[in-house]
């Protein structure tokens, strides 16, 4: 629909096929030694500090939809 929107990748990777196809939506993924740590993310941070998902600032995915 031409929206801006963002995916978060944290303990997954956009590289295993899951970012949806619009050319409005930015991709946000910290490429750590540890991620990813699950195909689907659904097991718990090994460091349990999230560092893939903390690392990625509201105001960096809010700069990245609203260019000023």
């Amino acid at each position: 629909y031409g929206i801006p929107g963002a995916v978060l990748f944290g303990a997954t990777s956009p590289l295993f096929g899951f970012p949806p196809p619009a050319a409005t939506i930015t991709l946000h993924y910290q490429n750590f030694n540890c991620s990813p740590c699950s195909r689907h993310g659904k097991k718990d941070c090994r460091f349990q500090n999230l560092r893939c998902l903390n690392s990625i600032s509201a105001e960096n995915v809010f700069e990245k939809i609203h260019p000023i």
